[in-house]
């Protein structure tokens, strides 16, 4: 356990799993609401796999980990969505169109029409890929592919891969960088306050800003006019990137212009008389 994970955690509720921590980190946890799993209680619902060497073989069994506090009620949305409003938002989330029909009736009723709403897509800077630059050996690539989504390579270029045969690529549908303070010498990071957000989404980069105003405070997003960000829905990594560090931005290959060529008509020809 870290110092700064009930900032992560707490407004999510539920149950909080972990595995050691320094007794004060593990003092601010236990301070919190959220039901506590740790390896000291867990019982049968942790257990180490063989294949892999400790520590990073520690794995937890989903049903008996819920059973210690009941599955939980779904959290507060943590992000706004595309096509989905806010209770308290103008911000159009979806165009609509209306189509009446073109038949003829005799009869006075209205004539049907028909509804389409199509949400508003994500937009910003098209992006092809970008590098998160933590420090070397926890740097990590993310590459746009529209079928899959953000997919995710190591540093050296290995792609992540899922545990299952045959292994899957690991991609999310939005990569959400957060440019926050830590303490000096790899200290824990502080995510209450506001700073700089990078959103990547839909195969777009927008620019804006995170604000947390305490630990059960959902962190929330906007651009530079102050509206909500809203993302695509799926799934959705979040980047504690230090304020030092940065992101390197691949923009997207600019698509091809067809310009077609003009419509020439030959002079016709004189008769000779």
């Amino acid at each position: 356990v870290r110092a700064m994970d009930p900032q992560i955690v707490v407004p999510f509720g539920g149950i909080v799993v972990f595995s050691g921590g320094a007794p004060d980190n593990v003092a601010l946890m236990e301070a919190t609401d959220l039901v506590k799993v740790s390896e000291n209680n867990a019982g049968s619902a942790f257990f180490r796999e063989p294949s892999r060497s400790a520590p990073h073989n520690l794995y937890g069994r989903t049903a008996e980990l819920f059973s210690r506090g009941g599955t939980p009620v779904p959290p507060v949305p943590q992000f706004s969505y595309v096509g989905v409003p806010d209770s308290n938002s103008t911000v159009p989330t979806a165009t609509t169109t209306t189509v009446k029909s073109k038949s003829k009736s005799k009869s006075k009723k209205p004539l049907p029409t028909t509804t389409t709403t199509a949400p508003v897509p994500f937009t910003g800077e098209a992006v092809s890929q970008f590098h998160v630059n933590f420090a070397s050996g926890y740097d990590v690539t993310y590459v746009w592919d529209p079928a899959l989504g953000w997919k995710r390579f190591s540093q050296t270029s290995t792609p992540f891969l899922s545990a299952t045969s045959p292994p899957v690529q690991i991609s999310v549908t939005n990569v959400i960088v957060n440019f926050i303070p830590y303490g000096g010498g790899g200290g824990d990071g502080n995510m209450i306050g506001t700073g700089t957000s990078w959103i990547f989404s839909n195969g777009n980069l927008i620019k804006g800003t995170w604000t947390k105003a305490n630990d059960a405070d959902s962190t929330h997003y906007t651009d530079a006019a102050g509206a909500p960000i809203r993302i695509t829905p799926g799934r959705t990594w979040v980047e504690l990137l230090p304020l030092d560090k940065t992101v390197d931005v691949v923009a997207a290959p600019v698509p091809p212009t067809t310009v077609a060529a003009p419509v020439t008509t030959a002079p016709k020809a004189k008769k000779k008389k």
